[in-house]
């Protein structure tokens, strides 16, 4: 078994959306829905852990079940994740962001098993692209893209080591592994994922993705 901790609880800025992006309709259901429904309809999930901004409680209709939990979000990713942490019972956490809605079953389930060998585990896409770093508007460095992987969501992670990292870190962090990369020199499982699980960032996030969910095709 496992918790999901949700996180709900960004701003969605770059969307250019007067309110949360993952309020945003698709099909006439919430991006939120998307991720939480397949959750919570997951036999191996004991409880989806929802976290969100206090002050955007009222905009939020939650189903009536005690497989949900609310908890109110941080400053940061890390402080929310921090939050939903000290909610969860079971050993292994998944942590997903409510802004990907194409999450597939069958990803999750591989996130979950691996942590039945590993510490920590994550979703990931081979880069595609020549990546390139640079500084002051010239090209420093290329990378070895076959060495460069694109990281999602859900991450998997022992709730105890993560919790450990967290309360004895005051970093942010950009996801929940770097913990356990920094703090413990743990490397994540990598399970090769689904390149249209993507987080939907910007309005033409919102476009592509009502596309996927078979919305509007045109």
């Amino acid at each position: 078994m496992f918790d999901c901790i949700l996180l709900m609880a960004g701003s969605g800025v770059r969307s250019h959306l007067p309110y949360n992006k993952i309020l945003h309709p698709i099909q006439g259901k919430p991006i939120y829905e998307y991720s939480l429904n397949l959750f919570l309809s997951m036999n191996e999930c004991r409880s989806v852990i929802v976290v969100i901004k206090k002050e955007d409680e009222a905009l939020y209709h939650f189903p009536a079940t005690p497989k949900l939990k609310l908890t109110y979000g941080g400053a940061t990713r890390t402080e929310s994740v921090l939050h939903g942490l000290k909610e969860a019972k079971e050993e292994k956490v998944l942590i997903h962001d409510a802004a990907r809605p194409n999450i597939q079953k069958e990803q999750v389930e591989e996130v979950y098993k691996a942590l039945d060998s590993y510490p920590c585990s994550v979703l990931a896409t081979p880069v595609v692209d020549c990546i390139k770093e640079g500084k002051n508007g010239f090209v420093t460095k290329t990378l070895d893209r076959n060495q460069l992987w694109s990281v999602q969501t859900p991450q998997g992670v022992l709730k105890d080591l993560l919790l450990k990292g967290l309360e004895e870190s005051s970093m942010s962090y950009y996801d929940d592994v770097e913990v356990l990369e920094k703090m413990f020199h743990m490397n994540a499982k990598i399970i090769v994922g689904n390149p249209n699980n993507i987080k939907v960032t910007t309005f033409q996030d919102i476009q592509y993705m009502t596309y996927l969910l078979g919305g509007n095709h045109e």
